[in-house]
């Protein structure tokens, strides 16, 4: 009987985990933070303030760096703590290091219940090494990665990897792909159904002129999404606090 009773609030836990964004809204918001250079807390602070409004579901960040002196994950999880966001939880994942003396991870932050969570570097180039974090939601992955900076033939490789890994799951891949859908690297996710979304130039944030950030959505993932709405975040900021803007996804969940 005991054992029944467990097994039937585990099913009821799952079920309520699968189907828990179910006809609703659903936010993504992301943004390289462009390491623990000049003022990092005075950058972070505006970054907090704007995902605090934003309120969104899932928080990616790239370029998160920590040494001695600079714990930027630390910051970010109290400001936002501190201004009522829930953390419900939160993962980093090193990935190389930055500008010689910083680490440099990436960072996926919610506020909803994670079923589980992956993170693997991508075929990378020695010195720059780049790799994914995701999290599992229950009916959606999201994922968050920065591609390499330089090569094309690099990026392909990560993106043929990633598409691999997630073409077949429901997911929404996110962050600083240092390229956009023109681009040919990008032709192994099209070609496989994924579905862009890049609402203009991103880089460098006082006179953008490349797009760089944005979201791919799988082909299963898409079908069951409407409305998306792209913003792009500190585009009329006196002083923006990164070298990249940020970006926000918002959109509906059908199924």
């Amino acid at each position: 009987m005991k054992k029944s009773l467990v097994l039937s609030f585990v099913v009821l836990s799952l079920a309520l985990s699968f189907t828990a964004y179910a006809g609703t809204t659903m936010t993504i918001f992301s943004m390289n933070l462009h390491c623990g250079l000049g003022d990092w807390k005075g950058r972070l602070d505006l970054v907090i303030n704007e995902a605090l409004d934003s309120d969104a579901d899932v928080l990616g960040f790239q370029e998160v760096c920590f040494n001695q002196d600079v714990d930027m994950t630390s910051y970010i999880l109290k400001g936002l703590s501190e201004g009522g966001y829930e953390v419900t939880y939160w993962k980093t994942f090193n990935t190389h290091r930055s500008f010689i003396k910083f680490h440099e991870q990436l960072l996926i932050i919610t506020k909803h219940k994670v079923l589980g969570s992956e993170a693997h570097m991508l075929p990378s180039m020695k010195g720059f090494e780049n790799g994914y974090l995701a999290i599992n939601l229950g009916n959606v992955w999201a994922v968050t990665t920065h591609t390499h900076f330089a090569l094309p033939q690099i990026r392909a490789t990560q993106f043929r990897t990633l598409n691999s890994i997630f073409k077949n799951r429901n997911t929404i891949m996110f962050g600083d792909m240092n390229s956009n859908p023109k681009d040919s690297e990008t032709g192994v996710l099209k070609e496989n159904g994924w579905i862009s979304i890049f609402g203009g130039p991103t880089y460098p944030s006082s006179n953008p002129k490349s797009t760089f950030d944005g979201f791919w959505i799988s082909k299963s993932f898409a079908q069951s999404i409407s409305g998306p709405h792209f913003r792009r975040l500190f585009v009329n900021a006196p002083v923006p606090p990164s070298d990249h803007l940020g970006i926000e996804l918002k959109f509906q969940i059908n199924r």
